[in-house]
């Protein structure tokens, strides 16, 4: 029992390591990334297929909205 809970564990907490923030742009692209700070000009982030890379701008007035894991916020 106690190692079907510890699978259950694992399988949740990947769920939350690997949950993607999004980005909806005004043009209908979708970006999946990982936001890492919102201004009121700009939002950084970094792209969800390469946390270990390098790290983006993208103008608040191109962006729709933005999810942030499971929080919903305006653009």
């Amino acid at each position: 029992m106690k190692k079907v809970a510890l699978i259950i564990l694992l399988f949740a907490l990947a769920h939350f390591i690997y949950a993607d923030d999004i980005i909806y742009l005004n043009n209908g692209d979708e970006i999946k990334s990982k936001i890492l700070k919102i201004s009121s000009n700009v939002i950084e982030y970094k792209k969800s297929n390469n946390l270990d890379g390098p790290a983006y701008e993208i103008p608040k007035d191109e962006v729709v909205r933005a999810e942030i894991e499971n929080i919903k916020k305006l653009g």
